[in-house]
């Protein structure tokens, strides 16, 4: 595709398709439409309406090189440099990993856990969401507590210098009232605090398993956000052994899970005196989602 000839919008759709078409792309009539959007902000509806409206100089150099990328299988969200989660806009970067649409279920869960809390403590809720990335997790989880008038306070830990501060600039444009600390940590705060929840998506995937992934994955997102060891169950582990001191009494952790791996992670925190309270399946009928109380609860 050259930038130096007129082309209307339709016409770029139809080049871009081609291209994407001859890289193998499954549908690349779609990824031709989300690249223009993506870089315009023109959505399909527009797309049709104007499709024979001619694109800019500057238009056209930014869509070709987006569209390099992406040939190239960087992630759309990394191009688009923002993703929708749970109705909210997150910046995204290549540093850090992007969230994505089945985590929704920790944060709907996560909220039930929550206003259970609230009705039966009648106290500040204090959150923790270890492993926070962007922050989606626990900056979703807060403005569903804060719409619903509960009190809490949240803080958000990733032992990325680049998660700590996208989640940062996160936080201070979707919960812009409400004070977060955001900690550069290896799971847990310095401080000896406890949580009534704490939720986490650690890393799960098993370390060999990582160069098998799709290349939007194993090439452009950020190792340390996917290396979850061996069997890709260490950090789990972790917070088996070290996450009971860090609950409140009556409190919950809320995990994310991999595909297959919930049966294996229930008894792991089950041989370190955890109770298991449910499971919940995401979109496709994964075991998505662990509920669990720590050691001190009957």
């Amino acid at each position: 595709m050259t930038t130096g000839s007129p082309l209307n919008i339709l016409a770029f759709i139809d080049q871009a398709a081609r291209m994407f078409s001859a890289a193998g792309f499954d549908e690349p009539r779609r990824e031709a439409r989300e690249l223009l959007e993506a870089v315009t902000g023109m959505g399909p509806v527009r797309q049709l309406a104007d499709a024979d409206r001619l694109l800019g100089e500057e238009a056209l150099q930014e869509l070709e090189e987006a569209l390099q990328r992406r040939l190239r299988h960087v992630p759309m969200d990394q191009i688009r440099g923002r993703t929708s989660f749970d109705g909210l806009d997150f910046q995204v970067s290549d540093k850090v990993l992007s969230p994505r649409p089945e985590t929704e279920f920790l944060v709907e869960e996560a909220e039930r856990r929550a206003l259970e809390l609230a009705a039966s403590k009648g106290e500040t809720l204090r959150i923790l969401d270890s492993f926070t990335g962007t922050g989606a997790i626990g900056i979703s989880l807060g403005k569903r507590l804060a719409k619903a008038g509960i009190p809490f306070e949240l803080t958000l830990a990733d032992l990325s210098p680049w998660a700590v501060e996208l989640a940062r600039q996160n936080a201070l444009a979707l919960l812009p009232l409400t004070p977060v600390r955001i900690l550069e940590a290896d799971i847990w705060p310095d401080s000896h605090d406890v949580y009534d929840i704490m939720t986490s998506n650690p890393p799960y995937i098993a370390r060999h398993e990582i160069t098998g992934l799709m290349p939007e994955v194993a090439v452009y997102e950020p190792g340390m956000a996917l290396d979850g060891g061996k069997d890709g169950l260490d950090f789990y582990r972790r917070l088996a052994r070290e996450g009971g001191s860090r609950l409140s009494p009556g409190g919950f952790l809320v995990l994310e899970a991999g595909a297959g791996q919930a049966a294996d992670i229930i008894e792991l925190f089950i041989k370190e005196a955890w109770s298991h309270k449910k499971t919940i399946r995401d979109f496709a009928g994964h075991e998505r989602v662990l509920v669990l109380t720590g050691p001190a609860v009957e």
